[in-house]
Formats: C-alpha cells, sequence, structure tokens
C-alpha cells in the first residue's frame, strides 16, 4: 500500500474527494479538517478533485505532481503529499479576511494605482470574483457587500 496524504492550506473553505473509493479508504476532506490520508495499492490511478464553497476559490495544488486547478491524476507509485489551497473570494491581500482593507486595494486597483499588498494573478488567487481577470467595481462592490455582512 501507498500512503496519500491531503493536506487544506488557505484561509479558504471547501471539499477534497478522491477517486477511486472504497480500495481501503476515501478521501473526503469537508470544510472542517485541515488533513486526511488514505492508503491505495501500489500503481494505483488516484483522480483528486477539490470544490470550493460558495464564498470561497480553489486556487490550486501543490505536491504529489499535482498542479493547477483542475482535477489530479495521480499514480500511487510512492507515498504522496498534495495540498489543495483554499482562499476567501475577495481577500485581496491574502490575510484571511474580506474587510475594508480589501475594500481599499480594489479601490486603488480599479482606479490604477499599484499597490504593493494587491495580488497580481487575479483569477489564480480568486480576488476576481466575476472571472473577468481584473479587480474591476464588481469587486469593489463584492468586497464591501461581504464587509458590511450582506454576503
Amino acid at each position: 500500500l501507498r500512503r496519500l496524504d491531503v493536506v487544506k492550506a488557505g484561509a479558504g473553505t471547501g471539499t477534497v474527494s478522491g477517486s477511486p473509493s472504497g480500495i481501503s479508504s476515501d478521501i473526503n476532506c469537508g470544510t472542517a479538517c485541515s488533513a486526511d490520508s488514505a492508503a491505495y495499492i501500489i500503481n494505483t490511478l488516484v483522480t483528486l478533485t477539490a470544490v470550493p464553497d460558495a464564498v470561497n476559490a480553489f486556487t490550486g495544488w501543490s505536491g504529489g505532481g499535482c498542479h493547477g486547478t483542475g482535477p489530479c491524476d495521480m499514480t500511487m507509485d510512492t507515498v504522496k503529499i498534495v495540498t489543495a489551497m483554499f482562499i476567501i473570494k475577495g481577500d485581496i491581500n491574502l490575510d484571511g479576511t474580506v474587510n475594508l482593507a480589501d475594500a481599499i486595494l480594489a479601490l486603488q486597483a480599479f482606479v490604477g494605482l499599484n499597490s504593493p499588498g494587491i495580488q497580481t494573478d487575479y483569477a489564480t488567487l480568486g480576488t476576481d470574483v466575476n472571472g473577468d481577470n481584473k479587480i474591476g467595481l464588481a469587486e469593489v462592490i463584492y468586497i464591501l457587500q461581504k464587509a458590511a455582512g450582506m454576503r
């Protein structure tokens, strides 16, 4: 058997699931856990899938040969540790909360100011809430609503 450890990182929440299930144990790491593990028969092909909760974003895999944001396929030929990163949408400075500091950074980006606290890869980091790969009015409004408790 080969052990697979899945670790969740970041302030966001989501679910990581593994397939196939039933070989030894299915990886199903819900919102309350930070890590889970399973043992698979040597050379089993395992697929990990990450799904963020509604106001979060899955920003990618690291370790175990996984990368990107799509499903991760791996052959269990060695012990592997894979990290799944989830962030909170609108958390522009990645401090784990959406607050007025994020709104200020969003407004600065919206008017063209480049503050050192603004993340540059908006789509990958989940700060782009409407999918246009920029920080604009939609992000400013979303962040202000989130900070005010309206979302």
